[in-house]
Order: structure tokens, then sequence, then C-alpha cells
């Protein structure tokens, strides 16, 4: 590795343990009873997470054998790719955020990273290593923080709501429930939801996502897809898709 490459990992570092201190300094991002997995995902259009995802012991063989001709077949259904890598898996009854039980319109969230990916290597992988937390699909209290991914940052792409894609780590591991049960309590709590704006958001916030979910409805997203991408009820993207004029 050359000098400046150095200077670039080590800056990278540095950069993203400040990020994290900013992030974590008032107890934000989410808290989620989770699981970490690794895995075959399919990246295919139109077809839910938990159905895109198929979960594999790296050590067993066979499972893993298994897990990829069913990600292969979904993608050669859907005419797209597939990747191994590693998954943070958040069921929405038992993720938190702002103290609060989240809102997202799916059951669980399957937040994947591919192994080809420099967000894997560089952000999850060392986190999971750091906290001492194993891909084996078991259950742990985690807190989990957010960056950007480096690759959309280094390409400058953006989703469909125009927002850089970020990427889930691990911040913390909690040793029991009564420690994670503590540390959401003391989570930065939201206002309330009210008849103007969803919870975790506050009014002016959520009025100024109203075009970007407006052109979303327009471009033929579903209600549950725009509220999976808000991580909000799909109530609230029906109360403004009432309001589309039908083209």
């Amino acid at each position: 590795m050359t000098g400046s490459k150095q200077e670039e990992t080590a800056q990278a570092y540095w950069d993203g343990l400040a990020r994290a201190a900013k992030e974590e300094s008032g107890g934000g991002g989410l808290i989620s009873h989770a699981t970490v997995e690794t895995g075959f995902k399919a990246f295919a259009t139109g077809v839910g997470q938990s159905e895109s995802w198929f979960p594999a012991q790296h050590s067993d063989k066979a499972g893993r054998a298994t897990a990829k001709r069913a990600a292969k077949t979904l993608a050669d259904e859907y005419g797209c790719k597939y990747a191994w890598g590693v998954a943070i898996v958040t069921p929405k009854d038992k993720t938190y955020k702002g103290g609060e039980v989240c809102t997202w319109s799916v059951e669980t969230m399957v937040r994947f990273s591919p192994s080809y990916s420099s967000a894997y290597s560089e952000i999850v992988l060392p986190s999971l290593m750091e906290h001492r937390v194993y891909a084996d699909g078991k259950p742990a209290w985690l807190r989990l923080g957010f960056q950007d991914d480096p690759w959309a940052v280094e390409n400058d792409k953006k989703d469909s709501e125009g927002r850089t894609p970020q990427v889930a780590y691990v911040t913390e591991k909690f040793k029991s429930t009564p420690a994670a049960k503590k540390a959401i309590s003391a989570m930065p709590t939201y206002d309330e939801e009210s008849a103007d704006h969803p919870s975790g958001y506050d009014a002016e916030t959520w009025a100024g996502f109203r075009d970007e979910i407006v052109g979303m409805l327009e471009e033929g997203q579903s209600s549950a897809e725009v509220a999976e991408a808000y991580e909000v009820d799909a109530k609230w993207i029906d109360a403004i898709a009432e309001d589309v004029a039908p083209v």
C-alpha cells in the first residue's frame, strides 16, 4: 500500500469514527433485537426483502449451495443480479427509533451489504469484528448507525428520493435485554405522531418530502414501497396518494 493510499485509508477511518461519535452522542440510531446473517441476495425489483434474501451459514457448504440456487433462480426470473454478503436483519416489532417501536410497512428489514463492496470491507465487517457480533443468525440486541455508502459517494449515486444510499453497521452490542431496554428508554424522542406528520419526523421535515413522495407515486411505486423507503406506516403515503391526480 502506497503512502497516499495509507493516508486515505487512515482518514476514512477517522472520518467514520467522527461520524459515529456524532450520531451516537445523543444515543440515536436504531436499537434492534436483530440477527446478522450471511447469504445470497437477489436484486429483484418489486420482490419483498424477505423473499429475495436467502440466508446460509458461511461454514455450511451444502446450505450455501442451496441458497445460491434459490437466489440464482429468482435472479434469472427477474433478469437481475445476485450476490453473497452479510445482512443485518431487523424485525419491525423489535426495532426502536426515537424510543418507539418502528412503524415501517414491512415486517422485516433486510439491510444487505454485498461482500465485494467497499461498504462491507470498510464499514460493516469492521463493526462486527469490533463488537464481536457473529453472522450466525442468532438474535442479539444491537444499536445500529448509518453511514453514506462509500461507493455511492464516490460515484455520486442517489436513490429514487435523491438521497445518498446508506449502509447500516453495528455501533454497540448490549449485554442483556434489560440493558437494551434501558438504552431504548434513554433514546432521544421524536415528536409524537400528529395529524400532519408521522412519528420520527417533524411537520416541516415531513412536508419537505411531499414532492419527492408524489414523484415516486407518479412513477408507479406502490404506497407500501414508498412507506418502506421512509420507514413510516403506509397510511401516511396513502393520505398523500389520495391527493395525486390520476394520469
